[in-house]
């Protein structure tokens, strides 16, 4: 640039070629960068192009950037989300609780709980019939891209993925079964059960034994050792980062325990949704 020799005068009529990468196999295929990077927009990938390569041509982060709680959105995924939650809900439908009642309880005691169930059930179904579906990848992002590149969780980047990058969030969901379903402000080092004692604590219909929080980044933190959590301890003693969700479900009403699994996991899967969609507004 600037290089009288090298850099000359375009005039009418010229025609600049430019040559295609050698390799070059995949024409065509990008990747859409949005939110808290210095060049937002869509940037065509090489194959076997990773993320920390397309993030660098983007200019890096900006100061307000929050790589913690970046979304990962691709198309694959959003397929496999939308086959799981279809058979979830068909599952649900078909596994209508049958509700186990004491041999003393009154027929209006027997009602009362048959009626409870199915309100159970109509409710479990609605969440996760109107919870989106934004085909997250969860993700491990660093700020430093240094450190990034190559490491395991710079993963290739494929046709149609869509990166967004929030700014970091100051606040913590506390929702569920509690007395004040709110926005908590984010207040370092402090642990589940501190954000769920601000929002009044658990309600009598809470399940405590099926607490769980989704981190910013996507994943699950639950105190069962299961739902893809690393966590191993009573998960009201795991510190939260800002834009996590904490999450009180309610108790399965009757039913089996393959009714009170499904609960659990209808619940899991809407709570993990809203959150991402949550964090790319």
């Amino acid at each position: 640039k600037g290089s009288r020799t090298h850099d000359p005068v375009l005039k009418d009529g010229d025609v600049l070629t430019i040559k295609e990468v050698p390799g070059w196999n995949d024409i065509g295929a990008s990747i859409a960068i949005r939110g808290e990077v210095r060049h937002p927009g869509t940037y065509g990938i090489a194959p076997g192009e990773r993320l920390s390569s397309v993030l660098e041509r983007a200019g890096g982060f900006l100061p307000t950037a929050y790589p913690q709680a970046a979304v990962l959105e691709r198309l694959d995924v959003r397929k496999l989300q939308e086959k799981s939650r279809s058979e979830l809900i068909q599952e649900v439908q078909q596994n209508a609780t049958n509700v186990k009642v004491s041999i003393n309880a009154s027929a209006a005691d027997q009602a009362a709980l048959q009626n409870a169930a199915l309100q159970q059930h109509k409710q479990v179904l609605e969440a996760l019939q109107s919870a989106p579906i934004t085909g997250r990848l969860v993700v491990h992002l660093s700020k430093n891209l240094r450190s990034f590149a190559n490491s395991t969780d710079d993963i290739q980047v494929r046709a149609g993925d869509t990166l967004v990058v929030p700014k970091r969030p100051d606040f913590v969901i506390v929702t569920g079964q509690v007395y004040n379903s709110n926005a908590i402000t984010y207040e370092p080092g402090k642990t589940a059960g501190w954000y769920l004692s601000r929002a009044g604590g658990v309600t009598g219909l809470g399940n405590k034994k099926a607490i769980f929080v989704v981190r910013a980044d996507g994943s699950v933190v639950s105190g069962n050792g299961g739902m893809n959590s690393w966590w191993r301890g009573n998960v009201l003693s795991a510190r939260v980062g800002p834009g996590a969700t904490v999450v009180v479900p309610e108790k399965p009403i009757g039913g089996s325990t393959l009714w009170k699994n499904l609960i659990q996991i209808s619940q899991v899967a809407s709570s993990a949704a809203i959150a991402a969609a949550v964090a790319t507004r």
